[in-house]
């Protein structure tokens, strides 16, 4: 345990003031939660005023929710902490100086999955912001789905340049990554257990201190900062794996001219202590924004986190992104079934009307990021 950080933590007394960086899916309802929480006086969301999403300053400070679709309870809870004076939204990140905690909330999708180099250059400029303003005894937590080694790393690095203090002595740094999906954002971040890793013991503690007081059903599950960058990026890969094993068996059925969900209903019979043979439903691809880059977030780790070299089969592909890369081959696969259907009818594609029901990934929701019907379209 690093004595000096103890004590400056100590000095400065429990997490009042709270700042969230980024206003979108995940940095909205958190930052409302907080403000919530009786535990904290005040909550500022920091968003850029940029062309794209400068309006989202004033909806906020007016009580507005600016995410469309449904999510419960949150519009009336983000009216009623801005009300009572909880919660504010500014592009003025100098007030991050203000803040005994600031987590960042920012989207780090890859442009090219072939390099496995993530875009993390929103999030290098929130992570900049932070380093400029903190001060001895500041809190700093990624809740973005990053590259296993990025908060030891990255992060670390520009934090203590902007600054000139020292992570894990004079600053507090964590990750603690989002688990919600839209249409649930304020169930998902109470009801879910939360994974919390500090680059220390002391900032691990700071960071649990930040989320306890918001979780209903959820626990804290303690770790390092890498241990947790894995566990998010593994989680999905992981689901990402389950729907394409579905997704291939479905093919292999296809091709044998037999019913998957007579299979499947098969499959899913064999039950008892210690047996669990449950498979997931086929589909028409993978969307949304997680599932469809965590797997590269996570073949990088690997790379930039590893501290042995990886014990693989020589020459073979990883297992992961081969699963990746059947759920993006299912809207082709769709397309050639539409074909195929017309074809039995007697028409081409070419001059068909097709109507395509469902854009975005999720019911409910207009989230249509990296949605499979438009790979289908084109």
């Amino acid at each position: 345990m690093n004595e000096k950080i103890s004590l400056i933590l100590k000095n400065k007394g429990p997490i009042r003031t709270v700042g969230v960086i980024g206003m979108g899916y995940v940095g909205i309802p958190a930052a409302v939660l907080f403000a919530h929480s009786d535990k904290f006086s005040k909550v500022i969301g920091f968003q850029r005023n940029s062309s794209s999403s400068g309006y989202k300053i004033e909806m906020l400070n007016r009580g507005e929710l600016p995410l469309k679709g449904e999510e419960p309870g949150l519009e009336e809870m983000l009216s009623d902490v801005v009300r009572r004076g909880k919660l504010s939204c500014s592009s003025d990140f100098s007030r991050i100086a203000e803040c005994d905690a600031v987590t960042l909330a920012i989207q780090t999708p890859f442009l090219d999955p072939k390099d496995l180099i993530p875009d993390f250059s929103a999030l290098e400029e929130g992570i900049r912001q932070a380093g400029r303003y903190i001060s001895p005894g500041t809190l700093v937590v990624l809740e973005s789905t990053i590259t296993p080694g990025t908060t030891e790393g990255f992060a670390k690095t520009i934090l203590e340049k902007e600054s000139g203090l020292i992570a894990g002595e004079d600053f507090a740094l964590a990750h603690a990554p989002e688990r919600v999906m839209v249409g649930r954002l304020l169930r998902n971040i109470q009801e879910h257990d939360r994974i919390v890793g500090g680059i220390n013991k002391s900032s691990t503690r700071r960071a649990v201190e930040l989320y306890s007081p918001i979780l209903t059903l959820g626990s804290i599950i303690p770790m390092t900062a890498t241990a947790a960058e894995v566990t998010k990026t593994a989680e999905n890969t992981i689901r990402d794996l389950q729907i394409s094993a579905a997704n291939q068996l479905a093919l292999y059925c296809e091709a044998m001219g037999i019913n998957f969900y007579d299979v499947r209903t098969g499959i899913d019979s064999l039950k008892g202590e210690g047996i669990t043979r449950a498979m997931l439903w086929p589909g028409a691809g993978v969307g949304g924004h997680c599932l469809t880059k965590d797997t590269y977030h996570l073949e990088r780790g690997v790379h930039i986190a590893g501290v042995e070299p990886l014990d693989f089969p020589e020459g073979k592909e990883s297992l992961f992104v081969l699963a990746r890369q059947i759920n993006d081959f299912m809207p082709a696969h769709m397309f050639t079934l539409l074909s195929k259907g017309l074809s039995r009818v007697g028409k081409e594609v070419k001059g068909a009307k097709i109507a395509l029901l469902g854009w975005s990934f999720l019911a409910n929701t207009d989230d249509a990021r990296n949605t499979p019907a438009e790979p289908f379209l084109e």
